[in-house]
């Protein structure tokens, strides 16, 4: 992320179309894999200049990806590579945005089935969908603004975080990144300052992601058997069925060499996390908008701005959704050590209008 970036203005005007048909928006998502030659590393492959993600009531996920030029020249060139991005990330949607776009590229796309629009026919765009430049662009722009200037202190103590966020989230599956957040939060709960906003964006940020990891894996269960939430989630807590097979010979094997050793195939959060995703998938519709709704309370910590234009959380999403999102973040509190202050802008419940009236005693 970076203000002199050329091609942001152009990436805040596709964000703003997508909240607006409804997706959770992420910026410059990387796309990494992992080499063993000469050693084991961390190989980036691109990026998505905005990805989008739409849940729907049976947590179905869907995808859109947005690439985003100033340019005006390469246009085939980048089309392609994006539509060869769109179908490695497995992308139900795709936007190619550049200043200037030629004739064959227009063709191209369309054929390929990817949203095709030059600077004109964006700002027409947003104009047909009722999206203000002047009051919802700008919004966008001042959260990107806030978000990039608070981390840059963020790079030295929670680092690892930021990395993780950056580079392994998308490329991940979900069971792994409960378990990973989980034990980053855990090594860095104390790091966390309340003070900074950099520390308390950072902490909502990794809910947010976590929300949504916590609702693919659901969706795993719903396709199994909704009926049996426990051994469902612990199946996939394991990787899979062969997974799960394999790591319970392994500690059986464990067991009988080692007496004792209390080593268990069950994480300690287990529980309290199949009543978290047992809670959800008992209101389908309003935990299908947690994702966003999180997402809304972590620009809000950064801009209040956004609850004057987009309206409050409840407002938005309802009193049962942001009840389920604050479950979420007292999961995370309980489970990882993270200071409940952290929290508090979302936790916070609507102050009475009305103070208590005192009591007053006569004198006889």
């Amino acid at each position: 992320m970076a203000l002199n970036d050329n091609d942001l203005e152009l990436k805040l005007f596709v964000s703003t179309v997508f909240r607006n048909l409804g997706y959770t928006v992420f910026h410059e998502v990387d796309l990494c894999t992992y080499s063993y030659q000469p050693k084991y590393t961390r190989k980036q492959i691109t990026d998505f200049d905005v990805l989008g993600v739409n849940i729907e009531a049976d947590f179905a996920t869907h995808i859109a990806v947005a690439e985003c030029k100033s340019l005006e020249e390469k246009a085939m060139e980048n089309l392609l590579k994006l539509n060869g991005l769109k179908d490695f990330f497995h992308a139900d949607k795709a936007y190619f945005v550049q200043k200037k776009i030629d004739v064959n590229a227009r063709e191209i796309g369309r054929d390929l089935g990817i949203w095709i629009l030059d600077e004109k026919n964006l700002l027409s765009l947003m104009a047909n969908m009722g999206i203000s430049e002047k009051t919802h662009v700008e919004n966008e722009k001042k959260v990107y603004e806030v978000k990039v200037q608070s981390s840059i202190n963020k790079k030295s103590d929670l680092s690892k975080l930021l990395e993780y966020l950056k580079y392994d989230y998308w490329t991940l599956p979900d069971h792994r990144n409960v378990i990973n957040i989980i034990r980053l939060l855990q090594n860095a709960s104390s790091k966390f300052d309340e003070k900074d906003i950099g520390h308390v964006a950072l902490a909502h940020q990794l809910a947010t992601n976590f929300a949504l990891s916590v609702i693919r894996f659901a969706s795993e269960i719903i396709k199994h058997n909704i009926n049996e939430v426990s051994e469902g989630a612990f199946t996939r807590m394991l990787g899979g069925a062969r997974e799960r097979r394999d790591r319970e010979a392994l500690f059986d094997t464990i067991a009988k060499v080692v007496p004792d050793n209390r080593l268990t195939v069950v994480p300690l959060f287990f529980d309290n996390f199949v009543e978290l995703v047992a809670r959800l998938l008992n209101a389908l519709s309003s935990s299908s908008k947690i994702v966003p709704c999180m997402d809304h309370l972590t620009r809000s910590v950064l801009v209040p701005d956004v609850n004057i234009i987009y309206g409050t959380p409840e407002e938005v999403y309802g009193s049962r959704t942001l009840k389920l999102s604050r479950d979420v973040l007292h999961f995370i509190i309980k489970q990882t050590g993270v200071s409940e202050s952290i929290y508090s802008h979302s936790l916070m419940e609507k102050q009475e209008k009305e103070q208590p009236k005192k009591q007053t005693t006569q004198k006889l």
